[in-house]
């Protein structure tokens, strides 16, 4: 059996906890600019929600016939969060990658 005040209680504990929730913080608070070699019509964006420290972080490149991953792994979004800029590939779509440089937006 449930005490009469459990609702009450409910609702003084339950936003207590979202209040004690920490909201995870971008590396990048702008997002970060991608840069595309041997491009042909691709575009990627990586916006400040996906950058945060201790996460890796995905975006595709659209454009053209056909789109590619980019996957950047935690330490590599960790070195962003350093103002350092940061090399990665695409995977291999129609038999070639691209090489791309990601670095925070000012």
């Amino acid at each position: 059996m449930r005490p009469r005040n459990w609702i009450p209680m409910t609702l003084l504990v339950l936003p207590l906890a979202l209040a004690c929730e920490k909201k995870a913080e971008s590396v990048c608070p702008n997002g970060a600019d991608v840069t595309i070699a041997g491009n042909h019509g691709h575009a990627a964006e990586l916006p400040a929600d996906k950058l945060v420290k201790g996460r890796s972080a995905q975006a595709a490149l659209r454009g053209g016939t056909h789109e590619h991953a980019l996957v950047l792994k935690a330490d590599q979004v960790e070195a962003l969060g350093r103002g350092e800029k940061v090399q990665s590939r695409t995977s291999s779509v129609n038999a070639h990658v691209h090489e791309i440089e990601v670095s925070c937006k000012p």
